[in-house]
């Protein structure tokens, strides 16, 4: 998901019940901080010494709004909780892929466009390792 894929049919559920369809998803990246060492004894050049741990990134998912009765806004307030994105179900496959992670809401924005449902997009922020499961050939 790297790479940022645009589809129908996905979804992303949240452990507090909030569910929409995916319109599309991207993912920021992994990365790796680093602290910078110079004092007066160092001459040219800086050194520098990698964290222990990886950030997990954040995922950019652009949703479709859920309508009538099972509107509801996305869960901007609540405590890190297990987040999983479905990808769409492609042909011969038997079950669809996911990536499942702990997460929360730090962002989203409503897009009302006038031609097409309601949509909003998210930032996810990751927290920890996401588990990645393959689709299941039919």
């Amino acid at each position: 998901m790297a790479c940022g894929q645009t589809f129908s049919g996905g979804s992303i559920t949240f452990q507090s019940g909030f569910f929409a369809t995916i319109r599309s998803v991207r993912h920021t990246g992994f990365s790796r901080g680093f602290t910078e060492c110079a004092h007066a004894a160092t001459a040219g050049f800086i050194s520098k010494y990698p964290h222990a741990h990886i950030n997990p990134g954040q995922l950019v998912v652009e949703m479709y709004l859920p309508d009538g009765e099972d509107f509801a806004l996305p869960p901007l307030d609540k405590d890190p909780e297990t987040v999983t994105v479905t990808l769409p179900l492609r042909s011969g496959e038997a079950s669809a892929a996911t990536m499942a992670c702990t997460g929360f809401m730090t962002e989203a924005e409503e897009v009302m466009p006038f031609d097409e449902a309601m949509m909003f997009t998210g930032t996810l922020e990751l927290s920890g390792t996401p588990t990645y499961t393959a689709a299941v050939a039919s």
